[in-house]
Order: C-alpha cells, then sequence, then structure tokens
C-alpha cells in the first residue's frame, strides 16, 4: 500500500510539472521570449540599431535631430532599409530629448499604436 501511494504522489508530481512547465512555454511563445518571436525579433532588431546610434553619437557627439532620425543612422552606416521596420511591418519610433543627449529607437509593438513606450511597446533602451 505504501508504494502504490509513493507512486501516485510521483506520478502526480510529474504530471505539475509537466504542466507548469507547458505553460511556461506556451506563455513565454505568446510574449516573445522565445527564440524567433517576433518580439525577440524586434529586440534583436533594437539591439543592433541602438548600437549604431551609440556609434553616431560617439562619431559626432550627438544624437541625430528628429528630422534626421532614422536617415541620419542609415546614411553614416549604410543600414538596410528592412531594418527600419520591426516584425509586425510597423516602422520604428524615435525618442529625442529637447537638448540632444538621450535618444532611442523604439518598436510601437503589436497593435501598432505609439504609447511612447508604454502598452506592448518595445524599447532595447535609450542612449545617453
Amino acid at each position: 500500500m505504501l508504494n502504490r501511494s509513493r507512486w501516485l504522489r510521483w506520478c502526480l508530481t510529474v504530471m505539475a510539472l509537466f504542466i507548469l512547465l507547458t505553460g511556461f512555454y506556451f506563455f513565454a511563445e505568446t510574449y516573445g521570449y522565445v527564440r524567433g518571436g517576433k518580439s525577440h525579433l524586434t529586440m534583436e532588431k533594437l539591439a543592433d540599431i541602438n548600437r549604431m546610434l551609440d556609434l553616431y553619437k560617439k562619431d559626432l557627439g550627438r544624437c541625430p535631430t528628429p528630422q534626421e532620425g532614422w536617415g541620419g543612422i542609415k546614411s553614416k552606416y549604410g543600414l538596410q532599409e528592412s531594418m527600419a521596420k520591426d516584425s509586425w511591418g510597423n516602422g520604428f519610433a524615435y525618442t529625442y530629448s529637447e537638448n540632444g543627449v538621450i535618444c532611442g529607437f523604439y518598436s510601437i509593438g503589436e497593435n501598432g499604436v505609439d504609447e511612447m513606450m508604454a502598452g506592448d511597446d518595445l524599447s532595447f533602451r535609450t542612449i545617453k
């Protein structure tokens, strides 16, 4: 009898772990944490773009102006036009402080609404 209850407890533990791990995987995939998800691919693009932005700022001592934005990075570093859009086909938004010290690109996310880096907007980081 004792072996049967131990076996039943072991089976229930294995099933609970399976359900927990399966739920975590589907949650992670839904929110783009699994490699290849749209959010993950967009974050990779943002990381590359913001690295170029950091180089731009080091080279010129300032962020691109809002008028230069993507064009300033593209012309200086020869980025392809395909890099200008996130995984949902939206162009990246650009944030710029009035004094030009802080800037960064971010994705407006799946819903296509610019929520100023809130909601489902994705931001890698801003360059200071």
